[in-house]
């Protein structure tokens, strides 16, 4: 297995969005042209691109493009959308390799507000074009908001993906409403 050290330190993504940018009433010059700037959020998929466009008079438009965001290596963190106060589940690292070579590296979890009952990184051979998984068994037992790190590292490339996972408490849902009169 390699070393900490040996291994590329990923940026954590956690800016993870359905919609990248909304502009209504953006306006074109005079020649039909407009400019957006566009910053991407962290999530690595495919985005299509939707322009449309109205004139004053009687014409309209329409244009689609697709931008394919992705890295060499990907983290990826599959299991519940949410725990309840007390449950234990497995939490799974993917670990994907876009790269043209087998890479050493390492699978790993990190989590604030589970328990993490083995949480010591995983050796592994992500295999070119590839993928390796490695499975964690966490215990909620804090209702909260818990923060899980799902990292792929090795030393050509790396990648980390931060989630936020709702621990809520173990009970069952009561709206109360009244309805009456107060006669005198």
């Amino acid at each position: 297995a390699q070393s900490k050290s040996d291994l590329v330190q990923p940026d954590v993504r956690e800016d993870f969005r359905d919609t990248i940018l909304w502009l209504p009433t953006l306006e074109t010059d005079e020649s039909g042209l407009a400019t957006a700037k566009v910053t991407f959020p962290d999530n690595l998929t495919e985005w299509r691109l939707t322009a449309r466009a109205i004139t004053l008079g009687d014409k309209a438009g329409q244009a689609t493009y697709s931008v394919k965001t992705t890295l060499p290596v990907i983290a990826r963190l599959a299991g519940p959308r949410f725990f309840i106060k007390g449950d234990s589940a497995s939490l799974r690292v993917v670990g994907q390799s876009n790269l043209e070579t087998d890479e050493q590296g390492q699978l790993q979890i990190t989590a604030e507000g589970l328990n993490v009952a083995n949480a010591n990184p995983t050796a592994t051979t992500l295999p070119a074009g590839g993928r390796v998984t490695a499975d964690y068994r966490v215990d909620a037992t804090t209702v909260g908001t818990s923060k899980v790190t799902a990292s792929a590292l090795t030393g050509t490339a790396s990648d980390a993906m931060k989630l936020d996972i709702p621990v809520l408490p173990h009970a069952i849902r009561s709206d109360l409403g009244w309805a009456g009169s107060n006669s005198t």
